[in-house]
């Protein structure tokens, strides 16, 4: 319905409901700041409705106001207005007539009326049918909230009461009576109408349609209906889109009731919702909601759709042109080509390759060569091959050759592919793996020395020639003879500084050990791996009992999109395992098995780093039900450890979800660990300690029972309460450190915070808090492990001393071997890691004589698992003994968790013959079932990954490996007094200049009015330099890597002050500190650099402690009636101070003061009021003294006088 088109039926009872009015003209609203409600039929007002009472003064003339305090009406705008003229009061009555249709008065809840006037207190509403005559009966009862005020419009509202509601229907007249007021009240009302009544206009008085709402694809196009339910005597007018008519028979069409709505008019739509307006001829009107999307469908075509290949030497590609959508796939007889090896695709240009078109059997057309070529939508097309002539042989030189393992040498040959490609390299019937068995660059083929160390010596025969098979050719394969002898030498042993990572991180330089030195074959590791695997990973596992005979398996689906490691021992989830689980699935590449216990983590773990507070924010439960429960939410480290890493991993080998908030954009996952690890803000605790010790940040270490005396860089052994104050050696993962230390340098190049730092300057802190934590966990290892057996405890001091409960070498203990192991395979950081792998290698080797137990401990497949360690200063030099056979952590086991780890060790051992000799007790032992198979499981994987070169550092493209060289000034400062210029000398260390920033961080320019760069001197102009103020003036030299550098130009006989205008600091901007004085040995002023802020030391309780600071007025300081001091806490008592400010010192006149001001760590305005300013003018001192003043640290950053 139209509004346009709506005149009120004065006495119909038929047509639309009337429940309301408007009294602005069709439903506009008078005023623009008023938000009137919806009404069924808008009335405009235009005349006095029939009915009303005589003594009632209805005035429509624009602008009428009875109120001298009250704004006019806007002109064009109209409002009903009204004046009680008699008494008695019930006489005031003024009524208007409303339309119900087959609704009731029963139907509404009430009546709302938008109104204001004199004083009237009391009203009642009083209802009659009909358009005219009839008694009026009361529908409300007396209403004592209509008091009304003359300067406030006021929505107010009455309940219906009453027997007769329901027999008020169709037209019917209502009436406001003034029950208590006085005469020649003045009123006003802007509308008024029915509440509650039925939806979508009731009573059966609109036409509607069904459905209302519908999709439309425009890649599979059709006609979208819906069905008209039409009310007596309505039509339908027009079909709208906005404010424009559909056509109908050409956008629309109508059939009885059904409307069809024609795809060729959504076909031309925008994707999106497509709102039409159905205009009935009365009542609402509805809208029939079509979503569009999708696109119009595009035909396909290729060219040319025939074509001959004649194989030979220099047989060229045959490419085709493809338009259309998206090819998706190209197949023969419904076999898929390979894309990437078969096929290639360049924008609308696919490149059929040459070695697979000298594949086909000749012949023109049929089957075998016909190429279908099969797109995202529309229909297929297919390529006609005429294929003749002979496919070429490939051939490769030299066909022999000799490898010494005692002197190893480069084994490799030469292939002449003539226009084919190298299938697959065998060795009597096993595939070679390519990346580790064998690389390939260009045309040449090397074989590498790991996998050829794992042969068998003998010249050919059996086990030594390898056989390349090529695509096609007359003669597809070709031998090569392979002879072996010698010894391999120290196991492939790196040197300091050249561990895998450093030297380029190539997957082929991955240690295999046991083809180097175990004696295996590629193809026997490589199915030794995949059982393991499948053994923890493969299939269902019974979670009814954990105790389950010849059970393995620990990796549990939940609900088809998560999964958890079973800790079948304690029968719960560890975050330990979670992590472990995660790494071996990034090592093993299941992104799906990763995903799976990700998940799982996040949805039951994870302790919100969103939150408010806590002592766990960021971190993760390390231990939680198998039903999702947190049973403790504190965090173990060595699960956010491997946690991060495996997430880093992630995102090298599989890249990550792109939105910031997607649990797999595990870059960003990654990154809020990284900070979280070691910062904790204020909020999260005064109390509480991050996963690793960070030395002088207050707000981030436990300041009472975590003092940062010794541990700094460390790990603890838990962040909550006392497991602060000491660490767990196997927690200790320096490599992992490294590559995290790599990852963010990588994002301080990219310039990218991810939105957890809070600069590149923070972020680039916490890289170098990792090196640093590296190198500490480096040193922390040798005074944590035994000098002679190289035993460490489970839990132990930061000095490397065992501590706690578990003062002895156990379960956590197994895993320090691996640990180092580690980092010399990848960093070979010194040769000190050599010397533990042998040190702890001749211990477990045996007979151990340190075991008092008969029979025990006498050889490499017998030793046991725990052990006594020497206790006090001199423990690393006692003996050692073992642990009870009964009882906690018992002697009493061979356990396959230990052998893997010793066997681990091997990446670091120096004595190849011992080394090989862990291998083979890891080869042969059995792993643990049943109950307690999860930690032995979860460290037999992790061993088998890295002693089999499997364990491996993914890292993003273009990461350095070495820590990078910052660049360096000169010099710290210089002095400038109003002549010449300033200059300093750069040292880049191959890093280069991006920008010089004030402190402020706006740029200086490199031009005649900032500075100049010559070589690797920067020299600062005469013009910039007059333009700074007297005092300390830094800049911040920033380079391509590491943090913003500092320069101080300290300026003398400057006309410029060192507050902004004279009345004025922004310690934000500037220092401006140079003329500060002190009172009292109690406090000391700086500025703060890092937080841009002048910082007031209180250092003595209970002290007159103030100081002064200069200000040039220009002026009375009476011209100003205000000074706002913005400032915060930091630290000790600063949460109640009081602040005066004298002029002329500590004893002269005051001007200012507040008393109890609560302070927090957040920045706070303190505006207090200037007294006593007469007389005061120019330059003068400021004196700003503190009470209540007990030790504490608070900041100010800026003071100013104003109004």
């Amino acid at each position: 319905m139209s509004a346009s088109s709506y005149t009120p039926a004065a006495s119909s009872s038929g047509g639309d409901r009337v429940i309301g009015y408007v009294f602005g003209g069709n439903g506009g609203s008078p005023e623009p700041n008023i938000a009137y409600p919806s009404v069924i039929g808008e009335v405009p007002w235009s005349s006095n409705p029939s009915g009303a009472y005589s003594n009632v003064a209805l005035n429509t003339a624009n602008g009428n106001n009875p109120y001298p305090n009250v704004a006019p009406v806007p002109t064009g705008s109209t409002v009903l207005y009204y004046q009680t003229s008699t008494n008695p009061q019930n006489n005031n009555t003024f009524v208007l007539e409303f339309n119900l249709g087959s609704t009731t008065l029963a139907d509404y809840t009430g009546i709302e009326v938008y109104m204001r006037g004199q004083n009237q207190k009391d009203v009642k509403f009083v209802a009659a049918s009909g358009a005219s005559g009839g008694s009026f009966t009361d529908i409300s009862g007396n209403q004592s909230n209509f008091y009304l005020n003359n300067q406030e419009w006021l929505n107010k509202t009455a309940t219906f009461t009453g027997s007769t509601l329901s027999s008020l229907t169709g037209v019917i007249r209502i009436g406001l009576c003034v029950t208590s007021s006085t005469n020649n009240e003045h009123h006003q009302i802007k509308y008024i109408k029915l509440t509650g009544g039925p939806s979508g206009g009731g009573g059966g008085q609109n036409s509607t349609i069904n459905p209302t709402s519908a999709t439309f694809d425009k890649g599979s196009p059709a006609n979208v209906t819906t069905t008209m339910t039409l009310q007596s005597g309505h039509t339908l007018d027009n079909v709208k889109n906005g404010g424009t008519n559909l056509t109908l028979n050409t956008d629309y069409s109508v059939s009885g009731s059904t409307v069809t709505i024609n795809s060729s008019y959504l076909s031309a739509q925008a994707n999106g919702t497509v709102n039409l307006t159905f205009d009935f001829s009365a009542g609402t009107d509805p809208v029939f909601a079509i979503t569009v999307s999708g696109s119009a469908p595009v035909s396909n075509s290729i060219s040319p759709t025939t074509a001959t290949f004649a194989k030979s030497n220099s047989a060229s590609h045959l490419t085709v042109t493809t338009s259309g959508n998206a090819l998706l796939s190209i197949n023969n007889n419904g076999t898929n080509l390979v894309n990437g090896t078969d096929y290639s695709v360049s924008g609308s240009t696919v490149t059929i390759n040459t070695w697979y078109l000298n594949t086909l059997a000749n012949g023109n057309g049929g089957t075998g060569r016909i190429l279908t070529f099969v797109f995202s939508s529309g229909s297929n097309q297919t390529l006609t091959l005429n294929v003749s002539g002979t496919a070429p042989s490939s051939t490769i030189s030299p066909t022999s050759m000799s490898y010494d393992k005692s002197s190893p040498s480069t084994v490799s040959t030469t292939m002449t592919l003539n226009s084919n490609r190298l299938v697959s390299i065998t060795n009597n019937g096993i595939t070679l793996t390519l990346g580790s068995d064998y690389t390939v660059s260009g045309s040449v083929v090397t074989i590498s020395q790991s996998y050829l160390n794992g042969l068998a010596n003998g010249n050919g025969g059996t086990g030594r020639i390898l056989t390349f098979t090529f695509s096609s050719g007359t003669t597809s394969t070709r031998t090569f003879t392979l002879n072996i002898s010698g010894t391999a030498p120290v196991g492939g042993l790196p040197s300091v500084g050249q561990g895998v990572v450093y030297t380029g991180n190539n997957s082929a330089s991955y240690r295999n050990l046991f083809t180097e030195i175990g004696g295996k074959t590629s193809q026997q590791v490589s199915d030794k791996v995949t059982e393991a695997w499948n053994a923890f990973f493969a299939g269902t596992v019974t979670t009814s009992t954990p105790n389950t005979p010849g059970e393995t398996r620990m990796y549990v689906e939940v609900g088809g999109d998560k999964a958890y490691i079973w800790d079948t021992g304690n029968n719960d989830v560890r975050s330990e395992g979670m992590s472990y689980g995660m790494m071996m699935a990034v090592q093993m590449n299941n992104q799906t098995v990763f995903n799976k216990l990700w998940k799982w983590a996040r949805d039951h773990m994870y302790n919100d780093r969103a939150g408010t507070g806590g002592a766990n924010r960021g971190y993760y439960a390390w231990k939680v039900s198998t039903g999702g429960s947190k049973q403790d939410s504190g965090p173990a480290p060595d699960g956010e450890i491997y946690f991060t890493t495996a997430l880093l991993f992630a995102d090298a080998r599989w890249t990550s979800a792109s939105g910031t908030s997607d649990i797999f954009n595990y870059r960003q996952r990654a990154r809020e660990l990284l900070y979280d690890m070691c910062h904790r803000e204020s909020k999260d605790g005064s109390n509480q300690a991050a996963l690793f010790r960070r030395p002088g940040d207050h707000s981030t270490n436990n300041t009472v029972a975590n003092p940062m005396a010794v541990g700094n860089y460390q790990v603890v052994f838990s962040p909550n309460g006392n497991s602060s104050t000491h660490t767990d050696p196997s927690y200790h993962l320096p490599a992992f450190y490294e590559i995290w230390a790599m990852e963010l340098e990588r994002d301080y190049a990219d310039g990218n915070t991810y939105g957890v730092w809070a600069t590149l300057d923070d972020l680039w802190d916490d890289a170098e808090f990792y090196r640093t934590a590296a190198q500490t966990s480096r040193a922390f290892f040798k005074t944590a492990t035994h000098n002679t057996t190289g035993l460490s405890a489970d839990y132990s001091n930061f000095d490397g001393s065992p501590t706690g409960q578990q003062n002895y070498f156990a379960f956590d203990a197994f895993r320090t071997a691996m640990n180092i192991a580690m980092d010399y395979a990848w960093f070979a950081p010194e040769t000190w890691h050599t010397q533990f792998a042998d040190r702890i290698q001749t211990f477990f080797q045996g007979p151990i004589s340190q075991c008092s137990v008969s029979g025990c401990c006498t050889n490499i497949s017998n030793y046991k698992g725990t052990w006594a360690l020497p206790q006090g200063s001199s423990w690393q030099t006692g003996t050692v003994s073992n642990r009870p056979t009964s009882g906690d952590a018992a002697h009493d086991a061979h356990h396959p968790g230990l052998v893997a780890m010793n066997a681990a060790a091997s990446m670091a051992a120096a004595n190849t013959t011992r080394a090989a000799a862990f291998l083979d007790d890891f080869w042969s032992v059995a792993k643990t079932t049943g109950q307690y198979r999860y930690y032995d499981g979860c460290l037999y994987m992790l061993g088998m990954l890295h002693v089999t070169g499997n364990f491996k550092a993914y890292l993003r493209p273009g990461t350095a490996a070495a820590p990078p060289s910052p660049a360096t000034l000169g010099a710290s400062s210089a002095t400038f007094n109003q002549s010449g210029t300033v200059s300093v000398t750069m040292n880049l260390n191959g890093n280069s200049l991006v920008s010089i920033k004030k402190i402020d961080g706006t740029d200086i320019p490199e031009n005649a009015s900032g500075y100049s760069v010559s070589g690797n001197t920067v020299t600062f102009s005469n013009t910039f330099l007059t333009g700074l103020y007297n005092g300390a003036n830094v800049v911040n030299f920033k380079f391509t890597t590491g943090k913003a550098i500092p320069f101080t130009i300290n300026v003398t006989g400057s006309a410029i002050g060192a507050g902004n205008g004279g009345t004025s600091y922004n310690f934000a901007n500037h220092p401006g500190i140079q003329s500060i004085t002190t009172y009292n040995a109690g406090i000391t002023v700086e500025w703060n650099s890092t937080d841009s802020a002048l910082q007031v030391n209180i250092t003595q309780n209970y002290q007159s402690n103030s100081f002064d600071l200069p200000f040039s007025l220009g002026g009375n300081l009476s011209a100003y009636t205000k000074v706002t001091v913005k400032m915060r806490g930091v630290s000790g008592g600063y949460d109640n101070k009081s602040f005066t400010l004298r002029v002329g010192g500590p004893s002269g006149t005051q001007i200012a003061t507040e008393g109890n001001t609560a302070l927090t760590t957040a920045w706070k305005e303190v505006t207090m009021n200037l007294t006593n300013t007469s007389g005061i003018s120019g330059n003068i001192t400021v004196n700003f003294a503190q009470g209540n003043s007990g030790v504490c640290v608070y900041q100010i950053q800026t003071i100013t006088f104003h109004n």
